[in-house]
Protein backbone atom coordinates (compact mmCIF):
# COMPACT_ATOMS: atom_id res chain seq x y z
CA UNK A 1 0.00 0.00 0.00
CA UNK A 2 1.10 3.18 -1.09
CA UNK A 3 -0.04 6.53 0.55
CA UNK A 4 -0.55 9.85 -1.25
CA UNK A 5 0.89 8.96 -4.14
CA UNK A 6 0.83 12.08 -6.87
CA UNK A 7 -1.99 11.18 -9.57
CA UNK A 8 -0.02 12.29 -12.02
CA UNK A 9 2.35 9.51 -11.37
CA UNK A 10 -0.53 6.83 -11.81
CA UNK A 11 -2.07 8.27 -14.66
CA UNK A 12 0.60 10.02 -16.84
CA UNK A 13 -2.17 12.46 -17.58
CA UNK A 14 -0.91 15.84 -18.29
CA UNK A 15 -3.96 17.43 -16.56
CA UNK A 16 -3.37 15.31 -13.38
CA UNK A 17 0.92 16.02 -13.43
CA UNK A 18 -0.19 19.58 -13.70
CA UNK A 19 -3.19 19.73 -11.01
CA UNK A 20 -0.26 17.97 -8.14
CA UNK A 21 -3.58 15.97 -6.77
CA UNK A 22 -2.93 13.32 -5.10
CA UNK A 23 -4.83 9.70 -4.49
CA UNK A 24 -5.59 8.92 -1.15
CA UNK A 25 -3.42 5.29 -1.03
CA UNK A 26 -2.79 2.92 -3.87
CA UNK A 27 -2.56 -0.90 -3.32
CA UNK A 28 -0.61 -3.17 -5.98
CA UNK A 29 -0.52 -6.73 -5.89
CA UNK A 30 2.07 -8.19 -7.55
CA UNK A 31 -0.35 -10.75 -9.56
CA UNK A 32 -1.55 -6.92 -11.59
CA UNK A 33 -4.21 -6.09 -9.79
CA UNK A 34 -4.21 -2.05 -9.01
CA UNK A 35 -6.44 0.08 -7.05
CA UNK A 36 -7.14 3.64 -5.84
CA UNK A 37 -8.45 3.73 -2.66
CA UNK A 38 -10.43 6.98 -1.73
CA UNK A 39 -11.46 8.14 1.26
CA UNK A 40 -14.57 10.65 0.33
CA UNK A 41 -15.18 13.11 3.02
CA UNK A 42 -18.66 15.48 2.66
CA UNK A 43 -16.67 17.96 0.09
CA UNK A 44 -17.11 14.94 -2.65
CA UNK A 45 -20.82 15.10 -2.38
CA UNK A 46 -20.70 18.75 -4.52
CA UNK A 47 -18.09 17.61 -7.36
CA UNK A 48 -19.59 13.76 -8.39
CA UNK A 49 -18.60 14.76 -12.06
CA UNK A 50 -15.01 15.67 -10.83
CA UNK A 51 -14.98 12.48 -9.05
CA UNK A 52 -16.36 10.98 -11.97
CA UNK A 53 -13.71 12.10 -14.70
CA UNK A 54 -10.65 11.57 -12.22
CA UNK A 55 -11.76 7.59 -11.69
CA UNK A 56 -12.00 7.44 -15.73
CA UNK A 57 -8.77 8.80 -16.21
CA UNK A 58 -7.21 5.95 -12.88
CA UNK A 59 -9.10 3.23 -15.02
CA UNK A 60 -7.90 3.92 -18.51
CA UNK A 61 -4.34 3.91 -16.35
CA UNK A 62 -5.47 0.67 -15.09
CA UNK A 63 -6.72 1.23 -11.72
CA UNK A 64 -9.95 -0.13 -10.33
CA UNK A 65 -11.32 2.82 -7.60
CA UNK A 66 -12.96 2.27 -4.45
CA UNK A 67 -14.69 4.87 -2.86
CA UNK A 68 -15.62 4.75 0.70
CA UNK A 69 -17.45 7.17 2.86
CA UNK A 70 -15.44 8.96 5.43
CA UNK A 71 -18.40 8.18 7.71
CA UNK A 72 -17.61 4.67 7.20
CA UNK A 73 -13.98 4.90 8.14
CA UNK A 74 -14.53 6.52 11.09
CA UNK A 75 -17.65 4.41 12.47
CA UNK A 76 -15.08 1.64 12.09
Amino acid sequence: MIPQPLLGSLTGDPLDVASNQRADFVICHPRGFHAVVEIDGQQHDLQRSLDQDRDARLSRAGFEVIRIPAKEVQIG
